[in-house]
C-alpha cells in the first residue's frame, strides 16, 4: 500500500489498522520474548494494583495480568483467524454449488439455510460447545462450523449473477467442467466480497470465544484468553480489583472495533456499487 493510499484513507481506518496490527503483533512475537509462565500461581502476590513490578496488576491468584492478556490474545486471535478460515471455506464451496447449480440441489441446499439461520446463533453455539466439551481444537470447530451461513448466501448471490456473464457462458460451450468453472471464474470474482465478509467474521469468533470462555465452555479456566480473563475477574470488581477485567475488556473492544472499521471500509473499497454511491 502507497503513501497516497494511506493519506486517502479515513484515520477512523488508519488508526484501525496500526491498533490491530500492534496488537497482533505484541500477541504473536510476546510471548516469544517473554519467557514468564502466564499460569504460574503466586499467592504473595494476590491482587495487586498495577505497579512497576506488575505493569497491568495480579490476579486472585497472583497471575501477571500483563502476561496473562498477551498469552491469551495469541490464543483468541487463532481462535478468530482458524475459525473464519474454516467458516469462510465451508460457505463459500456451499454458496457456489448451490448458486452455479441450481435447481433442485439450490432449494433443498437453501431450506437447510435458513432452518439453521432460524436458530439463534449464540444458543446453537452454546449448546453444541456444550456437548462437544471445552478444548481449543472443539472451540474452533465449533465457531467454524456454526458461522459458515452468512458467506454462503453471500457467495451464492454473487454466483447467481456471475454465472450470467458471458465468459463463464463461453467456458460452458468449450465444456470446461463446473468444478472448474467454479474455482477459476466464479469464485476469484466473488472474492470481495469473501473478504469482507471473513473479516468481519474474525470479529464475530473472537467475541464468540470471549462468551464461551466466560459462560465456562470454552477454553480450560487455567488457560489465559481474554474470555477466560473475563470470567475469572468478575468476582474481583465487588473488592475494587478492577484492573482484572478492564485490560482484557480493553483488548477485546479494541480489537473487534478494529476489525469493523477495516471490514467496513474494505467493502467500500471492494464493492464497485458501494463505492459509485460514495
Amino acid at each position: 500500500m502507497s503513501y497516497s493510499n494511506l493519506k486517502k484513507m479515513p484515520k477512523a481506518v488508519l488508526l484501525a489498522l496500526i491498533s490491530l496490527g500492534s496488537i497482533i503483533l505484541i500477541v504473536t512475537i510476546g510471548p516469544m520474548l517473554i519467557k514468564f509462565d502466564p499460569i504460574a500461581v503466586d499467592l504473595s502476590a494476590i491482587y495487586q494494583a498495577p505497579n512497576s513490578n506488575h505493569l497491568l496488576g495480579t490476579d486472585s491468584l497472583g497471575r501477571d495480568i500483563l502476561i496473562r492478556l498477551i498469552y491469551g490474545g495469541r490464543v483468541s486471535v487463532v481462535v478468530g483467524i482458524v475459525s473464519v478460515i474454516i467458516s469462510t471455506t465451508f460457505g463459500t464451496v456451499y454458496g457456489a454449488l448451490s448458486g452455479y447449480v441450481g435447481g433442485i440441489l439450490d432449494s433443498v441446499l437453501m431450506r437447510i439455510l435458513d432452518a439453521i439461520l432460524a436458530l439463534p446463533n449464540m444458543i446453537l453455539v452454546i449448546v453444541i460447545q456444550a456437548i462437544t466439551g471445552a478444548g481449543l481444537a472443539n472451540l474452533v470447530l465449533v465457531i467454524g462450523f456454526t458461522s459458515w451461513m452468512q458467506t454462503a448466501r453471500m457467495v451464492r448471490a454473487e454466483v447467481l449473477s456471475l454465472k450470467e456473464r458471458d465468459f463463464v457462458k463461453v467456458s460452458k460451450v468449450l465444456g470446461t467442467p463446473w468444478w472448474r468453472i467454479i474455482t477459476k471464474h466464479l469464485i476469484p470474482h466473488a472474492l470481495p466480497t469473501i473478504i469482507v465478509v471473513s473479516t468481519v467474521g474474525v470479529g464475530h469468533a473472537i467475541m464468540s470465544e470471549t462468551t464461551l470462555s466466560f459462560l465456562g465452555l470454552g477454553i480450560p479456566p487455567h488457560e489465559p484468553s481474554w474470555g477466560n480473563m473475563l470470567m475469572g475477574g468478575q468476582n474481583s470488581i465487588l473488592r475494587g480489583s478492577w484492573w482484572i477485567t478492564l485490560f482484557p475488556g480493553l483488548a477485546i473492544i479494541s480489537t473487534v472495533l478494529s476489525i469493523i472499521y477495516i471490514g467496513d471500509y474494505l467493502q467500500v473499497v471492494l464493492n464497485p456499487k458501494i463505492k459509485s454511491e460514495g
